[in-house]
Parts: C-alpha cells; sequence; structure tokens
C-alpha cells in the first residue's frame, strides 16, 4: 500500500509490507519505511525561467507568447525532459501517454505552420533541430 502526504512544500510517502513475498525478500528493511523528498524531485516540469527564455527566443514580437512556434518549442523541451524521464522510468504508462499526447499536439502546430507559412515552418524545425 502507498500512501502520499503532503505537507508544506514536501511529501512524504509512505511504503507498508503487506504482501509476505515482499516481507521475505526484504527482510532486513523495516515494515513501514518513509522517504521524504521535495515535490520539484518528484514531478519533473518546467521552471518559469526556461518557459520565459524559451520563449523570449522564439517570440515573433515582444509581447508574443501564444504563436506556433512559440507553443512548438515550448512543447519540443518538455518533450525531450519527459523522454529522458522514461529512459529511466521505463514503466511509467501515464508520462509516456501524456509524451504520446504532446507528440501529437506538436504535429498538429507543425502542420498548421507548414500551410499557412512556409519559410517559418523550415527555420522553426532547423532551430530546433526536429528533422535528422
Amino acid at each position: 500500500m502507498i500512501r502520499q502526504v503532503n505537507r508544506s512544500r514536501k511529501t512524504t510517502i509512505l511504503l507498508k509490507a503487506t504482501d509476505t513475498t515482499w516481507k521475505s525478500n526484504f527482510d532486513d528493511i523495516d515494515s513501514e519505511r518513509r522517504f521524504e523528498m521535495k515535490e520539484n524531485e518528484l514531478l519533473e516540469c518546467m521552471d518559469k525561467d526556461d518557459k520565459l527564455r524559451i520563449t523570449r527566443e522564439y517570440q515573433l514580437h515582444e509581447k508574443d507568447t501564444g504563436s506556433a512556434d512559440v507553443q512548438i518549442a515550448l512543447l519540443t523541451h518538455r518533450i525531450n525532459e519527459l523522454t529522458e524521464h522514461l529512459r529511466e522510468h521505463r514503466k511509467d504508462h501515464s508520462s509516456r501517454r501524456g509524451l504520446l499526447k504532446m507528440v501529437g499536439q506538436r504535429r498538429r502546430l507543425l502542420d498548421y505552420l507548414s500551410k499557412t507559412d512556409t519559410d517559418r515552418y523550415l527555420q522553426l524545425i532547423k532551430r530546433l533541430n526536429l528533422r535528422k
């Protein structure tokens, strides 16, 4: 049984050994063990600084925060981070589903950009190294 308890900026995870096979394999471990981690260690997400840096790098004008270029660049950054996470945690299927949804969203945005402005599309895929 796994139970999570949220406290101020920390998450405590309590693991209980209820299965006899688990106990036999880990005799030297206590039946209840606590692990305290900061929340940002549990969830890998983009910092505000990263998001601001990427937005400024790919924006078309000063107040641009939602153009296709910026959205594709942000999605690419998140996809790369999640790909690294999944290399280490191969059985994290819920994150894999999120990754596939992000890849599909990026694909739709790239299709839109290629239809509306081919020059911007070619520049963007070159800057992001999306085509090998």
